[in-house]
């Protein structure tokens, strides 16, 4: 009967395990369990920054769709239908017009002139488009270190809700 100590194999792996390369092995293992952890960690890191982009995306598109429901509820309300009018020229009865000469454009108190400051849908895009390029210098870092590219392919389609 043979026992441990007389197996070679055994007696190898005792003494690299216990013996002067024990430092070696140490950092194989240590090496080993990074390496198995870096691709879930990646995996992870990368759903995350995604997901907060995609977020940020979506609130400034319903940030613009809520200005935009905002604006066209006041249009055609009867308030904003009268004001429309009135800016066309239009009076109701009983009511005379009466323009006023001298004013500056900036004086103008119209509603037209106040709506005007809403962003437009191409300010909107390029807004979206920008979300995940002003990040910290430690993003940025983790972006590399994980190889993160961004959400290209990665669109937020409306539902029409």
């Amino acid at each position: 009967m043979h026992y441990a100590n007389d197996n070679a194999l055994v007696k190898a792996i005792y003494d690299f395990t216990h013996g002067s390369l024990r430092p070696l092995f140490i950092g194989i293992v240590v090496t080993l369990a990074l390496v198995s952890l870096y691709f879930p960690v990646r995996d992870l890191y990368v759903a995350k920054r995604s997901n907060d982009i995609l977020a940020k995306q979506v609130e400034i598109r319903e940030q613009y769709r809520d200005e935009m429901k905002k604006d066209t509820d006041k249009w055609l309300s009867e308030e904003g239908i009268k004001d429309r009018a009135r800016e066309l020229g239009l009076v109701m009865p009983g009511e005379k017009r009466i323009e006023v000469q001298g004013l500056d454009d900036d004086s103008d108190s119209s509603s037209s002139k106040k709506s005007s400051n809403a962003k437009k849908a191409s300010e909107v895009a390029k807004e979206i488009e920008e979300v995940g390029k002003d990040a910290p210098w430690y993003i940025q870092t983790l972006d590399m270190l994980f190889g993160f590219n961004g959400v290209e392919g990665q669109t937020v389609a409306s539902s029409g809700k």
